[in-house]
C-alpha cells in the first residue's frame, strides 16, 4: 500500500486481494497443505517437524488476521468509484453516485473514442488532469477520490529524510530546502544548473 502513485482505489484492491488470500490459506491449512508459505515448508522439511503439530496455531493466526482486517477495513468499499478507473465502461453510469452535471460529463466522456485511446496510454492521474478544462465537474469529483493519501508513506519518508539531514552535527541547519530536494520525485537538470554558474578560473 506504500510507494509513489498509490491511491485509495489501488489500496482497496490490495486489501481485498489479501483478504481473499487469507480465506485460501485457511482452507489449505485445514487440508494439511503449507506450500503457500515457502519458508515454512522448507523449515518443516529441514527440521522433520510434523505439520499437524503447528496446523492449529497457523489456522488460529490466520483467523485473527481475518478478524483484524474485517475490523479495520469493514467500510473499505469503493465500488461506486469504479468510474474513475473505467470511465468508458457502460455499466459504471448506473452506479456512479455523481452529481447530475458530472454524470452528464461522464456520459459524454465515455462516448469519446479518441480519449479512450488516450486513457490506455497514460497514468490514471495524468489522464484525468489532462481533461480538466473539458470536463471540470467530473475531474473535480475524480480528484477527491485519487488525491487523498492512502497511507502514511509520505509522512514516514519525510521524517526519515529529516532525521538523516538534520542530525547532531548539523543541528543549526535550516533543512527545509534540503528536505524538498530529498522528497521530490523530479530529476534535477544538473547541466542546466551548472551552466548558470561561473566556473572557478585558475590563478
Amino acid at each position: 500500500m506504500q510507494g509513489h502513485d498509490s491511491n485509495l482505489l489501488k489500496s482497496s484492491d490490495k486489501i481485498s486481494a489479501f483478504q481473499k488470500k487469507l480465506v485460501i490459506w485457511k482452507r489449505k491449512v485445514s487440508e494439511g497443505t503449507c506450500d503457500m508459505f515457502p519458508l515454512l515448508s522448507s523449515f518443516m522439511i529441514d527440521s522433520d517437524l510434523e505439520f499437524e503439530m503447528v496446523q492449529k496455531d497457523i489456522a488460529e493466526h490466520i483467523t485473527s488476521l481475518e478478524q483484524y482486517f474485517e475490523q479495520y477495513f469493514s467500510n473499505f468499499e469503493f465500488d461506486e468509484y469504479e468510474w474513475v478507473r473505467s470511465p468508458f465502461s457502460q455499466t459504471v453510469l448506473q452506479k456512479s453516485g455523481l452529481t447530475g452535471k458530472a454524470e452528464e460529463q461522464l456520459a459524454e466522456l465515455s462516448s469519446d473514442d479518441a480519449l479512450k485511446a488516450k486513457f490506455g496510454e497514460m497514468k490514471l492521474d495524468e489522464f484525468w488532469l489532462s481533461i480538466e478544462s473539458e470536463y471540470p465537474e467530473l475531474v473535480d469529483q475524480c480528484l477527491k477520490i485519487i488525491v487523498p493519501f492512502s497511507s502514511t508513506y509520505l509522512c514516514e519518508t519525510g521524517f526519515s529524510a529529516y532525521a538523516y539531514i538534520k542530525n547532531k552535527y548539523r543541528a543549526r541547519l535550516e533543512a527545509e530546502n534540503d528536505l524538498r530536494v530529498a522528497l521530490s520525485s523530479i530529476e534535477p537538470d544538473i547541466n542546466k544548473l551548472c551552466s548558470a554558474k561561473q566556473s572557478q578560473t585558475s590563478h
